[in-house]
Protein backbone atom coordinates (compact mmCIF):
# COMPACT_ATOMS: atom_id res chain seq x y z
CA UNK A 1 0.00 0.00 0.00
CA UNK A 2 1.28 3.60 -0.64
CA UNK A 3 0.41 6.86 1.02
CA UNK A 4 0.41 10.84 -0.24
CA UNK A 5 3.98 12.56 0.64
CA UNK A 6 5.02 14.36 3.36
CA UNK A 7 3.58 17.90 3.64
CA UNK A 8 6.97 19.09 5.38
CA UNK A 9 10.46 17.32 5.39
CA UNK A 10 13.54 18.53 7.01
CA UNK A 11 16.55 16.53 7.24
CA UNK A 12 18.34 14.38 9.28
CA UNK A 13 21.49 12.28 10.13
CA UNK A 14 22.77 8.76 11.62
CA UNK A 15 26.47 7.90 11.86
CA UNK A 16 29.76 8.80 12.76
CA UNK A 17 31.86 10.47 9.98
CA UNK A 18 34.57 9.10 8.23
CA UNK A 19 38.07 10.12 7.06
CA UNK A 20 37.68 8.85 3.75
CA UNK A 21 38.22 11.80 0.98
CA UNK A 22 36.09 10.24 -1.82
CA UNK A 23 32.81 9.01 -1.37
CA UNK A 24 31.27 8.31 -5.16
CA UNK A 25 27.15 7.85 -5.27
CA UNK A 26 25.32 5.34 -6.96
CA UNK A 27 21.44 4.33 -7.30
CA UNK A 28 19.12 3.06 -9.07
CA UNK A 29 16.37 5.75 -8.01
CA UNK A 30 15.13 8.21 -10.47
CA UNK A 31 15.51 10.86 -8.99
CA UNK A 32 11.64 11.15 -8.96
CA UNK A 33 9.27 10.03 -6.11
CA UNK A 34 5.65 9.64 -6.80
CA UNK A 35 4.68 7.49 -3.13
CA UNK A 36 5.14 6.49 -0.23
CA UNK A 37 4.63 2.94 0.58
CA UNK A 38 4.88 -0.04 2.85
CA UNK A 39 4.33 -2.29 0.01
CA UNK A 40 3.48 -5.78 0.73
CA UNK A 41 3.41 -4.84 4.54
CA UNK A 42 0.43 -2.96 4.98
CA UNK A 43 0.52 -3.01 8.74
CA UNK A 44 2.46 -6.06 9.51
CA UNK A 45 6.31 -6.22 10.47
CA UNK A 46 8.68 -7.02 7.72
CA UNK A 47 11.23 -6.41 5.41
CA UNK A 48 11.34 -3.83 2.26
CA UNK A 49 14.54 -3.88 -0.05
CA UNK A 50 16.58 -2.39 -3.36
CA UNK A 51 18.28 -4.85 -5.14
CA UNK A 52 21.57 -3.93 -7.06
CA UNK A 53 22.08 -6.53 -9.53
CA UNK A 54 25.21 -7.98 -10.06
CA UNK A 55 25.42 -6.29 -13.76
CA UNK A 56 25.64 -2.48 -12.43
CA UNK A 57 27.53 -3.42 -8.91
CA UNK A 58 30.48 -5.51 -10.18
CA UNK A 59 34.24 -4.37 -8.83
CA UNK A 60 32.40 -2.27 -6.20
CA UNK A 61 33.53 -4.73 -2.61
CA UNK A 62 32.89 -1.75 -0.04
CA UNK A 63 30.42 0.65 0.64
CA UNK A 64 31.34 3.76 2.82
CA UNK A 65 27.44 5.33 2.71
CA UNK A 66 24.07 5.11 1.83
CA UNK A 67 21.18 7.63 1.71
CA UNK A 68 17.38 7.27 1.81
CA UNK A 69 13.68 8.84 2.70
CA UNK A 70 11.76 7.54 5.68
CA UNK A 71 8.11 9.19 5.95
CA UNK A 72 5.96 9.25 9.16
CA UNK A 73 1.99 9.37 9.42
CA UNK A 74 2.43 10.49 12.53
CA UNK A 75 5.57 12.71 13.61
CA UNK A 76 4.91 13.51 16.81
CA UNK A 77 5.51 9.37 17.86
CA UNK A 78 8.28 7.07 17.19
CA UNK A 79 8.39 3.92 15.61
CA UNK A 80 11.79 2.50 15.53
CA UNK A 81 13.40 0.69 12.40
CA UNK A 82 16.30 -0.91 11.63
CA UNK A 83 18.32 -0.79 8.51
CA UNK A 84 21.28 -3.05 6.48
CA UNK A 85 22.38 -5.20 4.05
CA UNK A 86 22.45 -8.92 2.50
CA UNK A 87 22.36 -10.96 -0.55
CA UNK A 88 20.39 -13.52 -2.02
CA UNK A 89 19.18 -17.06 -1.17
CA UNK A 90 18.63 -20.01 -2.97
CA UNK A 91 15.29 -19.42 -4.00
CA UNK A 92 17.06 -16.49 -6.04
CA UNK A 93 15.09 -13.90 -3.19
CA UNK A 94 16.66 -11.43 -0.92
CA UNK A 95 18.24 -13.31 2.03
CA UNK A 96 16.11 -11.23 4.25
CA UNK A 97 17.23 -14.02 7.94
CA UNK A 98 20.74 -13.18 7.20
CA UNK A 99 20.70 -9.59 6.67
CA UNK A 100 23.67 -7.86 8.44
CA UNK A 101 22.46 -4.81 9.77
CA UNK A 102 24.52 -1.69 10.35
CA UNK A 103 22.19 0.41 12.29
CA UNK A 104 19.40 -0.63 14.40
CA UNK A 105 16.57 0.44 16.62
CA UNK A 106 16.73 4.32 14.65
CA UNK A 107 14.26 6.47 15.75
CA UNK A 108 13.15 9.26 13.50
CA UNK A 109 12.83 12.74 15.25
CA UNK A 110 9.92 13.67 17.38
CA UNK A 111 8.37 16.62 16.42
CA UNK A 112 5.09 18.36 15.37
CA UNK A 113 1.73 16.39 14.78
CA UNK A 114 1.59 15.39 11.33
CA UNK A 115 3.15 13.76 8.03
CA UNK A 116 6.89 14.16 8.09
CA UNK A 117 9.54 12.79 6.07
CA UNK A 118 13.61 12.96 6.62
CA UNK A 119 16.53 12.13 4.44
CA UNK A 120 18.43 10.19 6.49
CA UNK A 121 22.63 9.30 5.83
CA UNK A 122 24.30 6.81 7.36
CA UNK A 123 28.58 6.88 6.99
CA UNK A 124 30.32 3.92 7.67
CA UNK A 125 33.48 4.59 9.78
CA UNK A 126 34.37 1.18 9.25
CA UNK A 127 33.09 0.41 5.31
CA UNK A 128 30.45 -2.06 4.95
CA UNK A 129 31.58 -5.30 3.10
CA UNK A 130 29.57 -5.97 0.10
CA UNK A 131 28.81 -9.90 -0.79
CA UNK A 132 30.60 -10.98 -3.80
CA UNK A 133 29.27 -14.32 -4.95
CA UNK A 134 27.96 -12.65 -8.05
CA UNK A 135 24.48 -12.34 -7.23
CA UNK A 136 24.86 -8.38 -6.43
CA UNK A 137 23.27 -7.24 -2.85
CA UNK A 138 19.74 -6.08 -1.64
CA UNK A 139 20.01 -2.69 0.73
CA UNK A 140 17.22 -3.45 3.73
CA UNK A 141 14.85 -1.70 5.90
CA UNK A 142 13.20 -4.19 8.65
CA UNK A 143 10.31 -2.43 9.48
CA UNK A 144 8.28 -2.62 12.90
CA UNK A 145 4.10 -3.58 12.79
CA UNK A 146 2.08 -0.04 12.40
CA UNK A 147 -1.52 -1.10 13.54
CA UNK A 148 -2.38 2.49 12.05
CA UNK A 149 -0.50 2.68 8.54
CA UNK A 150 -1.94 4.59 6.91
CA UNK A 151 -4.41 6.50 8.18
CA UNK A 152 -2.76 7.87 11.29
CA UNK A 153 0.62 6.26 12.19
CA UNK A 154 3.29 4.35 9.96
CA UNK A 155 6.32 4.53 8.91
CA UNK A 156 7.21 3.83 5.43
CA UNK A 157 9.87 4.35 2.62
CA UNK A 158 9.86 6.83 -0.17
CA UNK A 159 9.65 5.51 -3.87
CA UNK A 160 9.73 6.26 -7.85
CA UNK A 161 7.41 4.17 -9.81
CA UNK A 162 8.47 1.64 -12.26
CA UNK A 163 5.72 1.29 -14.52
CA UNK A 164 3.05 3.63 -16.72
CA UNK A 165 0.88 5.98 -14.83
CA UNK A 166 -2.90 5.79 -16.32
CA UNK A 167 -1.38 3.81 -19.33
CA UNK A 168 1.45 6.28 -20.12
CA UNK A 169 4.99 6.69 -19.89
CA UNK A 170 4.97 10.32 -19.80
CA UNK A 171 5.79 12.23 -16.62
CA UNK A 172 2.82 13.48 -15.13
CA UNK A 173 1.84 15.13 -12.11
CA UNK A 174 3.87 18.41 -12.62
CA UNK A 175 6.56 16.37 -13.84
CA UNK A 176 7.06 13.72 -11.39
CA UNK A 177 7.24 10.89 -13.12
CA UNK A 178 10.33 9.24 -15.18
CA UNK A 179 11.27 7.12 -17.87
CA UNK A 180 10.59 3.40 -17.12
CA UNK A 181 12.06 0.20 -19.38
CA UNK A 182 11.12 -0.08 -22.40
CA UNK A 183 8.50 -2.65 -24.12
CA UNK A 184 8.54 -5.49 -25.95
CA UNK A 185 6.63 -7.43 -27.83
CA UNK A 186 3.75 -4.90 -26.08
CA UNK A 187 4.84 -6.03 -23.11
CA UNK A 188 6.88 -3.83 -20.35
CA UNK A 189 10.16 -5.16 -19.27
CA UNK A 190 9.75 -5.62 -15.38
CA UNK A 191 13.22 -5.05 -13.77
CA UNK A 192 12.28 -6.86 -10.61
CA UNK A 193 14.93 -4.94 -8.63
CA UNK A 194 12.48 -3.34 -6.10
CA UNK A 195 11.18 -6.14 -3.04
CA UNK A 196 8.92 -6.83 -0.23
CA UNK A 197 8.42 -9.30 2.44
CA UNK A 198 5.22 -10.95 2.22
CA UNK A 199 4.47 -12.09 5.74
CA UNK A 200 3.27 -15.83 6.04
CA UNK A 201 3.02 -15.93 2.38
CA UNK A 202 4.93 -18.38 0.03
CA UNK A 203 7.16 -17.35 -1.07
CA UNK A 204 8.33 -15.15 1.58
CA UNK A 205 9.24 -11.87 -0.60
CA UNK A 206 7.94 -10.72 -3.98
CA UNK A 207 9.24 -8.53 -6.39
CA UNK A 208 7.30 -4.98 -6.89
CA UNK A 209 7.65 -2.38 -9.70
CA UNK A 210 9.27 0.20 -8.18
CA UNK A 211 12.70 1.65 -7.02
CA UNK A 212 12.65 2.57 -3.37
CA UNK A 213 14.25 6.22 -2.69
CA UNK A 214 17.73 4.98 -2.22
CA UNK A 215 21.31 5.80 -3.03
CA UNK A 216 24.53 4.20 -2.03
CA UNK A 217 28.13 5.04 -2.20
CA UNK A 218 31.59 3.76 -2.76
CA UNK A 219 35.33 5.52 -1.98
CA UNK A 220 36.29 3.65 -5.05
CA UNK A 221 35.50 5.12 -8.79
CA UNK A 222 31.90 4.48 -9.97
CA UNK A 223 29.80 4.29 -12.93
CA UNK A 224 26.21 5.26 -13.83
CA UNK A 225 24.93 4.75 -17.57
CA UNK A 226 21.70 6.39 -18.15
CA UNK A 227 19.35 7.58 -20.60
CA UNK A 228 18.55 11.35 -22.12
CA UNK A 229 15.72 11.78 -23.42
CA UNK A 230 13.91 14.95 -23.53
CA UNK A 231 10.44 14.01 -24.45
CA UNK A 232 9.71 11.47 -22.18
CA UNK A 233 12.39 12.38 -18.77
CA UNK A 234 11.51 15.05 -16.75
CA UNK A 235 12.63 18.36 -17.14
CA UNK A 236 15.42 19.58 -15.39
CA UNK A 237 15.68 15.81 -14.62
CA UNK A 238 17.95 14.14 -17.23
CA UNK A 239 19.56 11.85 -17.90
CA UNK A 240 17.49 8.87 -16.26
CA UNK A 241 19.82 6.73 -13.90
CA UNK A 242 16.43 4.67 -13.12
CA UNK A 243 15.42 1.64 -14.22
CA UNK A 244 15.02 2.89 -18.18
CA UNK A 245 18.99 2.78 -17.97
CA UNK A 246 19.17 -0.52 -18.00
CA UNK A 247 16.75 -1.80 -20.30
CA UNK A 248 16.82 1.49 -22.88
CA UNK A 249 15.16 2.18 -25.45
CA UNK A 250 16.87 3.65 -28.61
CA UNK A 251 14.69 2.50 -31.68
CA UNK A 252 11.45 2.70 -30.26
CA UNK A 253 11.08 -1.31 -29.78
CA UNK A 254 7.71 -0.52 -26.99
CA UNK A 255 6.14 1.98 -30.21
CA UNK A 256 5.54 4.70 -27.96
CA UNK A 257 3.76 7.86 -28.33
CA UNK A 258 5.54 9.72 -29.49
CA UNK A 259 8.36 7.63 -30.28
CA UNK A 260 10.77 7.31 -28.13
CA UNK A 261 14.64 7.44 -28.76
CA UNK A 262 16.60 7.32 -26.12
CA UNK A 263 20.23 8.52 -26.14
CA UNK A 264 23.19 6.61 -24.10
CA UNK A 265 24.56 8.82 -21.16
CA UNK A 266 27.62 7.93 -18.76
CA UNK A 267 28.76 9.61 -15.79
CA UNK A 268 31.76 8.81 -14.02
CA UNK A 269 32.25 9.51 -10.07
CA UNK A 270 35.44 9.18 -8.99
CA UNK A 271 36.19 11.89 -6.10
CA UNK A 272 39.00 14.43 -5.47
CA UNK A 273 41.92 11.77 -5.99
CA UNK A 274 40.94 12.12 -9.74
CA UNK A 275 40.08 16.06 -9.44
CA UNK A 276 40.91 17.38 -12.88
CA UNK A 277 42.13 13.56 -14.44
CA UNK A 278 40.70 11.74 -17.76
CA UNK A 279 38.26 9.03 -17.93
CA UNK A 280 37.93 6.29 -20.42
CA UNK A 281 34.76 4.40 -21.18
CA UNK A 282 34.89 0.90 -22.89
CA UNK A 283 32.34 -1.06 -24.10
CA UNK A 284 31.95 -4.74 -24.76
CA UNK A 285 29.27 -7.33 -25.60
CA UNK A 286 30.46 -9.91 -23.46
CA UNK A 287 32.80 -9.45 -20.09
CA UNK A 288 35.37 -12.59 -20.00
CA UNK A 289 35.17 -15.93 -18.14
CA UNK A 290 37.45 -14.93 -16.11
CA UNK A 291 38.56 -10.89 -15.46
CA UNK A 292 41.93 -9.37 -15.37
CA UNK A 293 43.04 -8.06 -12.08
CA UNK A 294 44.17 -4.62 -13.22
CA UNK A 295 44.35 -1.34 -11.05
CA UNK A 296 43.43 -2.56 -7.72
CA UNK A 297 40.32 -3.97 -9.32
CA UNK A 298 38.46 -6.46 -11.86
CA UNK A 299 38.69 -5.65 -15.56
CA UNK A 300 35.95 -7.73 -16.88
CA UNK A 301 35.22 -6.87 -20.53
CA UNK A 302 36.44 -9.13 -23.48
CA UNK A 303 39.23 -6.80 -25.55
CA UNK A 304 38.24 -9.25 -28.45
CA UNK A 305 35.01 -7.63 -28.79
CA UNK A 306 33.93 -6.01 -31.94
CA UNK A 307 32.67 -3.25 -29.55
CA UNK A 308 35.81 -2.67 -27.75
CA UNK A 309 37.08 -0.36 -30.32
CA UNK A 310 34.19 2.65 -29.13
CA UNK A 311 36.81 4.06 -26.60
CA UNK A 312 35.24 7.52 -25.10
CA UNK A 313 37.35 9.81 -23.20
CA UNK A 314 36.27 12.56 -20.99
CA UNK A 315 37.41 15.21 -19.22
CA UNK A 316 37.11 14.43 -15.14
CA UNK A 317 36.47 18.39 -13.47
CA UNK A 318 37.67 19.45 -10.26
CA UNK A 319 35.28 16.95 -7.85
CA UNK A 320 36.28 14.35 -10.30
CA UNK A 321 33.27 14.02 -12.39
CA UNK A 322 33.07 13.26 -15.82
CA UNK A 323 30.20 12.71 -18.45
CA UNK A 324 30.12 10.50 -21.45
CA UNK A 325 26.96 11.94 -23.29
CA UNK A 326 26.08 10.40 -26.86
CA UNK A 327 24.12 11.75 -29.18
CA UNK A 328 22.81 8.78 -31.88
CA UNK A 329 21.30 11.40 -34.01
CA UNK A 330 17.93 11.42 -35.59
CA UNK A 331 15.08 8.77 -35.15
CA UNK A 332 15.84 7.31 -38.25
CA UNK A 333 19.80 7.07 -37.92
CA UNK A 334 20.34 3.16 -38.51
CA UNK A 335 23.10 2.85 -36.04
CA UNK A 336 19.62 3.02 -33.54
CA UNK A 337 18.24 -0.25 -34.86
CA UNK A 338 21.58 -1.85 -35.32
CA UNK A 339 22.22 -1.86 -31.43
CA UNK A 340 19.10 -3.12 -30.91
CA UNK A 341 20.20 -5.86 -32.82
CA UNK A 342 23.21 -6.72 -30.16
CA UNK A 343 22.47 -8.52 -27.11
CA UNK A 344 24.44 -6.64 -24.52
CA UNK A 345 26.17 -3.01 -23.72
CA UNK A 346 29.01 -3.29 -21.00
CA UNK A 347 31.10 -0.68 -20.27
CA UNK A 348 33.49 -0.04 -17.75
CA UNK A 349 36.15 2.98 -17.36
CA UNK A 350 39.47 4.04 -16.22
CA UNK A 351 40.24 7.24 -14.61
CA UNK A 352 43.52 8.63 -14.27
CA UNK A 353 44.88 11.80 -12.67
CA UNK A 354 48.60 11.91 -12.42
CA UNK A 355 50.53 8.90 -10.79
CA UNK A 356 46.55 7.39 -9.66
CA UNK A 357 44.92 5.11 -12.27
CA UNK A 358 41.46 3.53 -11.21
CA UNK A 359 38.74 1.10 -12.08
CA UNK A 360 35.17 1.67 -12.06
CA UNK A 361 32.19 -1.02 -11.61
CA UNK A 362 30.83 -2.74 -14.94
CA UNK A 363 27.78 -0.89 -15.69
CA UNK A 364 24.84 -3.40 -18.15
CA UNK A 365 22.49 -2.23 -20.33
CA UNK A 366 20.45 -5.51 -22.30
CA UNK A 367 19.56 -4.39 -25.71
CA UNK A 368 17.49 -6.96 -26.90
CA UNK A 369 15.21 -9.25 -24.35
CA UNK A 370 13.01 -11.94 -26.06
CA UNK A 371 14.24 -13.80 -29.00
CA UNK A 372 11.53 -15.44 -31.34
CA UNK A 373 12.58 -17.75 -34.13
CA UNK A 374 15.99 -16.08 -34.52
CA UNK A 375 18.81 -17.58 -36.04
CA UNK A 376 21.41 -17.27 -33.09
CA UNK A 377 20.10 -16.54 -30.01
CA UNK A 378 17.41 -18.49 -28.13
CA UNK A 379 15.90 -17.86 -24.78
CA UNK A 380 15.67 -20.49 -21.91
CA UNK A 381 15.17 -21.51 -18.23
CA UNK A 382 17.17 -23.38 -15.39
CA UNK A 383 16.71 -24.23 -11.76
CA UNK A 384 18.45 -26.77 -9.42
CA UNK A 385 16.53 -29.99 -10.86
CA UNK A 386 16.61 -28.84 -14.84
CA UNK A 387 19.68 -28.07 -16.14
CA UNK A 388 20.19 -26.83 -19.83
CA UNK A 389 22.39 -29.17 -22.32
CA UNK A 390 22.69 -27.77 -25.83
CA UNK A 391 24.78 -29.31 -28.77
CA UNK A 392 27.54 -27.44 -30.31
CA UNK A 393 27.63 -26.66 -33.59
CA UNK A 394 30.66 -28.17 -35.10
CA UNK A 395 32.62 -24.94 -36.14
CA UNK A 396 31.41 -23.08 -33.39
CA UNK A 397 34.29 -21.06 -32.05
CA UNK A 398 32.56 -19.53 -28.94
CA UNK A 399 29.42 -19.77 -26.37
CA UNK A 400 27.65 -16.22 -25.29
CA UNK A 401 25.08 -16.56 -22.74
CA UNK A 402 23.77 -13.59 -20.52
CA UNK A 403 22.03 -14.91 -17.26
CA UNK A 404 18.44 -12.73 -16.80
CA UNK A 405 19.17 -13.63 -13.07
CA UNK A 406 17.85 -13.91 -10.35
CA UNK A 407 20.94 -15.62 -8.87
CA UNK A 408 24.05 -17.42 -10.85
CA UNK A 409 24.57 -19.75 -13.28
CA UNK A 410 27.67 -22.48 -14.85
CA UNK A 411 29.06 -23.08 -18.15
CA UNK A 412 30.74 -27.04 -18.47
CA UNK A 413 32.15 -27.94 -21.58
CA UNK A 414 31.74 -32.16 -22.41
CA UNK A 415 33.13 -34.73 -24.53
CA UNK A 416 30.96 -37.30 -23.41
CA UNK A 417 30.56 -37.47 -19.70
CA UNK A 418 34.16 -35.75 -19.49
CA UNK A 419 34.55 -32.32 -18.44
CA UNK A 420 36.75 -30.14 -20.63
CA UNK A 421 38.55 -27.34 -19.49
CA UNK A 422 37.52 -24.95 -16.21
CA UNK A 423 33.84 -23.80 -15.15
CA UNK A 424 32.55 -20.34 -15.92
CA UNK A 425 30.58 -19.05 -13.19
CA UNK A 426 28.17 -16.10 -14.47
CA UNK A 427 27.15 -13.15 -12.63
CA UNK A 428 23.07 -12.22 -12.45
CA UNK A 429 22.61 -9.64 -15.27
CA UNK A 430 26.02 -10.68 -16.75
CA UNK A 431 26.94 -11.70 -20.34
CA UNK A 432 30.01 -14.07 -21.08
CA UNK A 433 31.72 -15.47 -24.06
CA UNK A 434 32.41 -18.85 -23.56
CA UNK A 435 35.92 -19.70 -26.02
CA UNK A 436 35.07 -23.47 -26.93
CA UNK A 437 37.47 -26.22 -27.07
CA UNK A 438 37.61 -27.75 -30.36
CA UNK A 439 36.68 -31.21 -29.24
CA UNK A 440 33.45 -29.86 -27.27
CA UNK A 441 30.19 -31.80 -27.77
CA UNK A 442 27.72 -30.19 -25.46
CA UNK A 443 27.47 -27.48 -22.71
CA UNK A 444 25.92 -27.82 -20.14
CA UNK A 445 24.37 -24.65 -17.65
CA UNK A 446 23.44 -25.27 -14.23
CA UNK A 447 22.13 -23.26 -11.38
CA UNK A 448 21.74 -24.05 -7.99
CA UNK A 449 18.42 -21.70 -7.58
CA UNK A 450 15.59 -23.93 -6.94
CA UNK A 451 11.94 -23.43 -8.33
CA UNK A 452 9.88 -22.34 -5.82
CA UNK A 453 6.57 -20.77 -7.48
CA UNK A 454 5.78 -19.74 -11.42
CA UNK A 455 6.29 -16.23 -10.06
CA UNK A 456 9.97 -17.16 -8.79
CA UNK A 457 11.24 -19.55 -11.67
CA UNK A 458 14.58 -20.20 -11.62
CA UNK A 459 17.26 -18.64 -13.73
CA UNK A 460 16.08 -16.93 -17.06
CA UNK A 461 18.63 -17.14 -19.83
CA UNK A 462 19.67 -16.17 -23.14
CA UNK A 463 22.29 -18.10 -24.73
CA UNK A 464 23.78 -18.98 -28.45
CA UNK A 465 27.06 -19.69 -30.51
CA UNK A 466 28.18 -16.15 -31.24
Amino acid sequence: MRARLAIAAVLAASGALTAQSDINTFGQWDRTTEYTSRATLGTKAGHLSQKHQYGVVAGITHLSRCWYVMQDQQASTQTPYDVGLTGTDNLGLPDYANTVFYSTNIGLPSTSPGIHAWGVTHTFTTPIVVPQDMTGYHHVWRLQADPGWSATDGVSVHMSQGAPYNGTILCYNSGSHREIPRSENNTQIIEGLGWSEVPGGNPSAQAVDRAWRVETSADTPVLEGGTSNSVYNCSGQDPCKGYSSFDPDFADIGSGSPGRFDDPHFTITAGSTYASGVGILFSSQACLPAPIPIFGGQFMLDPTDPMFGLILPTTLDGSGTGMIPINLGTSSNPIRAALHKLPTWHTQAIVVAGANVGLTNLFTMRLQKTYTNDPVFKNANVDAGNALNVTKPTAAPSFYIRNEGSGVITVKQFVGSTQLGATVSVGDHVAVRVPLSPPTQTLKVETTVTKPTTSHSGVDVTYGFY
